[in-house]
């Protein structure tokens, strides 16, 4: 069900969540055993149980117990110390640029597809770059999503990383699995060729139908992905008993009063990344608030949980929050 919108801006976000709730509900299910769900681009069985964290009494999901002192250092946690990884230049580097800022194009099974392309300033094609896909809600597309009225996320990455907007297909756009797989595949090969990218650091984030496709990526493409970052979201879920490729470290967030998806949605995905990274329990706060990081995770494998109160919005505090979880990796 969506809410009365009171600007442009806020209707768009509600729209894009109207059209997520469609194909499978606002729980975020499945639409069919097809393995595709229209506007939340989740496919297989209803979310796994949860199995890494707890949910507090109060309904909150965070997990957290009631002796963890406020504003406790997470280092202490024995998660969060950074696993050095060197860079890893892509095919790409020490070339001229073939790609620059700007709308590009590329064919994916005789579809053209485009997204649109921001690099850094001071670019020079010989220093590894990071690489972040964000992928929309429905109903909008990458140029929305990039707008500082939406994800604005090149407010804390424009200079730090190549960041990618893609666009969905369809009327209304939304993210299907079964076509965007392999669409975020032949991007990450042409800009891997194309660019100097520290294949080391590749990630993804997205919100509503976009945050459902960033958990199947996290999933079925973990052996490129570094981390991940679901927004508004639920998944991944396995069809057919798939187990996921690889590991990433993730940053998730919801909102408690989110009406398009479930609230729980996102409780599940949270308690499914837990499970799969090793995680205990515990928590600590981190930044930005309302952040916090679970305990005990595998090593290089951090999980942050950050619940809030926005309703289907994404978060004011998602661009610095999200990078700040990325470039600590």
């Amino acid at each position: 069900m969506c809410w009365a919108a009171t600007s442009w801006v806020v209707r768009g976000l509600a729209l894009a969540a109207c059209a997520c709730s469609s194909g499978g509900g606002a729980e975020g299910g499945p639409a069919s055993a097809s393995g595709n769900t229209g506007g939340n681009g989740a496919a297989g069985t209803a979310a796994e149980p949860a199995a890494g964290g707890t949910t507090a009494a109060d309904g909150s999901g965070e997990g957290a117990p009631a002796s963890t002192p406020e504003g406790q250092d997470p280092n202490a946690l024995g998660n969060v110390t950074p696993v050095e990884t060197p860079a890893s230049p892509s095919p790409g580097c020490g070339q001229k640029a073939a790609l620059s800022s700007g709308e590009q194009s590329i064919e994916v099974g005789g579809v053209t597809r485009t997204y649109v392309l921001d690099v850094p300033a001071g670019y020079d094609g010989t220093a590894p770059q990071p690489l972040v896909f964000a992928f929309h809600g429905a109903t909008t597309s990458g140029e929305f999503f990039r707008s500082r009225f939406y994800g604005n996320l090149l407010s804390t990455m424009a200079d730090a990383a190549i960041l990618v907007h893609p666009d969905a297909l369809g009327d209304p756009t939304a993210w299907d699995n079964t076509a965007d797989v392999p669409f975020f595949d032949a991007m990450l090969e042409q800009l891997s060729a194309e660019l100097c990218v520290d294949s080391e650091r590749v990630f993804a984030t997205g919100h509503s139908s976009g945050g459902f496709f960033t958990n199947t990526l996290g999933c079925q493409r973990g052996d490129v992905l570094r981390a991940i970052a679901p927004v508004s979201a639920g998944g991944p879920f396995r069809f057919g008993g798939a187990g996921c490729t690889g590991e990433v470290a993730v940053w998730l967030a919801h909102a408690e009063n989110d009406e398009t998806v479930a609230f729980q949605n996102g409780v599940d995905s949270r308690d499914r990344w837990l499970e799969a990274n090793g995680c205990s329990t515990e928590v600590a706060p981190v930044q930005p608030a309302p952040c916090v990081e679970y305990s005990g995770c595998d090593a290089g494998l951090p999980v942050r949980w950050c619940v809030y109160q926005d309703g289907h919005n994404w978060p004011e505090f998602g661009p610095e929050g999200i990078w700040s979880f990325f470039s600590g990796l």
